[in-house]
């Protein structure tokens, strides 16, 4: 049995076809010519696209030959066959295709991979929609490839309990108020069945942690106070030191970078052990064929600007809303651009572009990694391997924003992230929160609700 691999799982990773071997054992891994044509049109790409080609292009480099010689079969397919750390792949070149599809006069690339795999009944794996269709058409099996399967976890969990066990809740075991309890409940809203009223805690080693209200007064004590109960309950996680990581997968305009940026600095304000507060972001647009390519652009300042906008104005907007700015116009925004910079070497912040990470190690920081839906598997290895010593990492994104067309809601680094949360086995602690209510305005609120089906 044959599985044909398309180009956008190999440069999602090119380790995916490692994992391929593993999930399907049976079956023989081949590389349509046409895939390595389109991986060596992109090994010069700027940014992980252009790693991803060369990774492959050396894993071929360091294969050696089987036994067998190369094949040419009864169809007159000819199968180079390469052996990688016990992974046997076949690069196939078809003697010929067809001079036109069915619907086009000419042949796309994606036909070219499906006729190959239609020629060899291969099994085909592609994450891209428009070709699994045409293998549909063609009569091709095909599947997409996913790194995780589940991407809904209740991370904040609502549970109603009697008098008696909403009176006694702080530091009582969790699993003896909730029997249900899952390792992702990292936090819960409670509700006292005979009288209606709520109270926010987290879970911390197996106990419940409520937010009363000196410590609600102390989560307020920020830059920016937090707007609702989910945002304090991620200030609540963010502030907790002796966790590793914290996720927040949430809607556009929840607050996300503007909370996770402030508790960054009242994390530093309150705590000695962090030296610096660094922001990632990667480098992808929406644009269709732009997908982490950023050579467009004129010098190396103008191309990150694009994608450290965000940092800046989130900086901009903690500056108006916590200083009495007095004066207007051009005097205005001279004296908004001096405190924001005042700010940034105050916490010693620097924001940068995941494109440039290798090599470098973080330590003392509080390392905001931004939308992480956009960031690939491999990325993310790479960001979180830079983590050093005494660091602290918050991620945020939202999965309904993914903007590249290699990246699916199941194969984001950020699903993983997600997906690793119900895991007991992890080296660091780690908890993760949703933000499910708009706060930016009201046409952001509108734009979430229609064009995501709610």
């Amino acid at each position: 049995m044959n599985l044909v691999v398309d180009t956008n799982i190999i440069l999602l990773d090119h380790n995916n076809l490692f994992t391929l071997a593993k999930n399907y054992p049976d079956y023989q891994i081949c590389i349509p010519e046409t895939v390595v044509e389109e991986l060596d049109s992109k090994k010069t790409v700027p940014g992980e696209l252009g790693y991803q080609a060369r990774s492959f292009g050396r894993l071929i480099s360091r294969a050696t030959r089987p036994s067998l010689p190369t094949e040419v079969d009864a169809l007159g397919f000819i199968h180079s066959y390469y052996i990688v750390d016990e992974l046997t792949l076949t690069i196939v070149t078809a003697p010929s295709y067809p001079d036109a599809n069915r619907t086009s006069s000419s042949l796309t690339n994606d036909d070219r991979i499906t006729y190959i795999a239609e020629s060899l009944d291969a099994l085909l794996v592609t994450n891209d929609i428009m070709c699994r269709i045409r293998a549909e058409v063609a009569g091709v099996e095909s599947t997409d490839f996913k790194h995780v399967e589940d991407i809904k976890l209740e991370f904040t969990k609502h549970l109603t309990v009697p008098n008696s066990d909403f009176a006694n809740l702080h530091n009582s075991s969790v699993t003896t108020i909730d029997e249900d309890y899952s390792i992702e409940n990292f936090s819960y809203m409670f509700t006292c069945a005979e009288t209606g009223v709520t109270k926010l805690a987290t879970i911390s080693n197996g106990l419940i942690k409520v937010i009363g209200k000196e410590s609600e007064r102390e989560l307020r004590s920020q830059s920016v106070n937090p707007g609702n109960k989910e945002q304090l309950i991620f200030a609540a996680l963010v502030q907790d030191t002796s966790v590793d990581l914290t996720i927040s997968e949430a809607l556009a305009g929840s607050g996300k970078t503007l909370t996770a940026l402030s508790n960054a600095m009242k994390l530093m304000d309150s705590s000695n052990k962090y030296e610096s507060i660094t922001y990632i972001r990667n480098t992808v647009d929406d644009v269709a064929n732009a997908d982490e390519e950023i050579g467009f652009l004129g010098g190396n300042e103008e191309k990150m600007a694009v994608y450290l906008e965000p940092f800046y104005d989130t900086l901009t907007t903690i500056v108006r809303m916590t200083n009495k700015l007095s004066k207007k116009g051009k005097h205005l925004e001279e004296e908004v651009q001096s405190l924001t910079e005042s700010l940034i070497n105050t916490y010693n912040m620097s924001a940068i572009v995941a494109l440039g990470l290798r090599g470098r190690t973080l330590d003392n920081s509080i390392v905001i990694v931004d939308e992480a839906q956009n960031i690939s598997k491999a990325t993310m290895q790479k960001i979180l391997s830079r983590i050093g010593k005494n660091s602290k990492v918050i991620v945020i994104g939202s999965l309904r924003q993914i903007d590249s067309r290699f990246i699916t809601k199941y194969t984001s680094g950020l699903s993983v992230l997600l997906d690793a949360t119900k895991r007991t086995d992890l080296p660091i602690n780690i908890n993760a929160v949703t933000l499910h209510k708009v706060v930016r305005g009201p046409v952001t609120e509108f734009a979430e609700m229609i064009f995501t089906n709610k």
